[in-house]
């Protein structure tokens, strides 16, 4: 009846460890997520900023031009009226030798008709306005009074977001300061070179940038929903080969050590998240270049076509050749054979980052079976480097010396990832303690394996803290730890000691206090 009673208290024990693991695996990917959504929505309204900031340049660009050349004159049409507001210049208009009459279209005149045809065709609104218009429709609106009070004392840009007749917007705008050229047709207004005359806003819809922030929350959550669904599917295989091996010892020990190892991989789960994320977002980037590039490629090839069908006809117009020559070169062919090598390679390295992140966790977290069988040391050495990289690569330099003809060992190649990812987290650790006061300072890592008769010998040496003399002879004890609390069970070293005693091996260490430690793992090559 005790037993019984033992047994289902322990049963409940274990429940109440599975939700609590569960719920901390979820709060960190939730954490994640919101802080990667944070991060996307950032850099949205940051691309948007930087098309309304290309808009406003090259809108000054072209008034500058313009101003430079006294103004321009165009054909009078009615879409082109002689302006009003310029009719101080004597010659505002003119009547060339043929009969055609010209009239002169000065900066802000041609500013207003392109952003016309800005607005009819990208849906882009551009508005010249000045808190002394010379033209009513040039008046600012609320938002851009405040703003052009704000170029008076000082401010350099303007931009918020709003919502206009449903629409998300932003809306942007920087100043128009008086140049030499604008003296011309401003000069009555008592206007100076260097003055701030007024400002250029632009109205830039958001609606694409949006599509594209949607495309990478989808991204996200799904790179999110996966790393949840898998971690619970290990946490489950963990706890159930822990319920259904209660009576077995043995099984129970290996068992507690698969839940540890999740443990930590939880720890690490940020981590690996911004990890496998970093080379998706710039996986998914460089694929819109390229389909965008492709797009470009086929134009280039009707166009190509084109030319070759006038040849096969025995007629190719002048005409035709400008033509074609015009459009190849808006294509910017050069461009595109130089960049999309870049970004196809940039995406397959991307996708290997990927594959190897996610093969490592598979390989690391997953149960395999409890047969011993010859094992690469070297290889189970780069797979828990892969899974605990977060961890270590934030403090520290990676030293490796692999003898590359190290024998194969009998062992438990899941038991002894476990032993190596508490190595590698207690010598991460170590040296990010030291580190406090001084964090730009990395420490080293060095990891060594050598074979030696019938052993095989892993070092993991560190430059952190080292162990007091007066704890040196604990650190292996249950539930012993020198870290804060909430930041060590004290089974780590426990935990790699028992299995590598269980191996037929032995675990010793060697420190300096304030230098560092090394420890030294010695494992049969051959074990009966």
């Amino acid at each position: 009846m005790a037993f019984l009673l033992w047994k289902k208290s322990s049963w409940l024990r274990l429940r109440i460890l599975f939700g609590a693991l569960v719920g901390l695996w979820t709060l960190v990917l939730t954490v994640s997520l919101f802080w990667n959504v944070q991060q996307v929505s950032r850099n949205t309204v940051a691309l948007a900023r930087m098309g309304a900031l290309t808009a406003y340049e090259k809108d000054v660009l072209f008034r500058r031009w313009n101003s430079e050349h006294g103004g321009v004159y165009a054909p009078v049409t009615p879409e082109t009226p002689p302006n009003p507001l310029l009719a101080h210049i004597p010659e505002r208009d003119l009547v060339t030798p043929s009969g055609r009459v010209l009239t002169l279209v000065n900066p802000a005149y041609m500013t207003r008709q392109a952003h016309e045809i800005m607005q009819r065709e990208t849906g882009i609104q551009g508005h010249i306005t000045s808190l002394k218009p010379l033209r009513p429709d040039n008046a600012p609106d609320a938002w851009e009074s405040k703003a052009l009070a704000g170029f008076e004392t000082g401010a350099k840009e303007a931009m918020t977001l709003v919502f206009q007749n449903g629409t998300e917007t932003l809306r942007f705008m920087r100043p128009l300061v008086t140049e030499q050229g604008c003296i011309k047709c401003h000069a009555h207004q008592g206007y100076q070179v260097g003055d701030i005359r007024g400002g250029i806003s632009v109205s830039l819809p958001m609606a694409p940038f949006r599509q594209v922030q949607a495309s990478h929350f989808r991204g996200l959550v799904g790179i999110h929903a996966g790393l949840w669904l898998l971690g619970l599917v290990f946490m489950y295989v963990g706890f159930h080969r822990l319920l259904s091996g209660e009576e077995d010892l043995d099984k129970t020990r290996m068992q507690l050590a698969q839940i540890q190892k999740l443990e930590a991989v939880g720890q690490l789960a940020a981590g690996i998240a911004h990890e496998i994320n970093t080379p998706l977002q710039f996986i998914g980037d460089n694929t819109r270049f390229m389909q965008e590039g492709w797009k470009d490629t086929q134009r280039a090839l009707a166009v190509q076509q084109r030319l070759l069908d006038a040849a096969q006809a025995g007629v190719v117009p002048p005409a035709l050749l400008s033509e074609v020559d015009s459009d190849l070169k808006a294509l910017d062919l050069a461009y595109l054979a130089d960049e999309m090598p870049k970004a196809l390679q940039q995406t397959l390295d991307g996708v290997e980052k990927v594959t190897k992140i996610v093969g490592a966790m598979k390989e690391f977290a997953l149960p395999t079976s409890t047969e011993r069988a010859p094992t690469d040391l070297n290889r189970a050495l780069d797979t828990t480097l892969t899974v605990t990289h977060p961890e270590w690569s934030s403090v520290a330099e990676l030293e490796l010396e692999l003898d590359p003809n190290l024998p194969l060992v009998s062992c438990q190649q899941r038991e002894i990832n476990q032993v190596l990812l508490n190595l590698f987290i207690n010598a991460s650790q170590a040296i990010r303690e030291k580190q406090r006061g001084s964090p730009e300072v990395k420490g080293q890592i060095g990891i060594q394996t050598s074979a030696q008769e019938a052993w095989v010998e892993l070092r993991v040496r560190d430059t952190g803290t080292g162990i007091a003399a007066d704890l040196q002879h604990r650190i292996f004890e249950p539930f012993f730890t020198t870290k804060a609390v909430g930041q060590g069970t004290g089974q780590g070293l426990t935990t790699a000691r028992s299995i590598v005693h269980n191996h037929g091996g032995t675990i010793d260490f060697m420190t300096v206090p304030g230098t560092g430690s090394t420890f030294v793992v010695r494992l049969p090559i051959r074990n009966g």
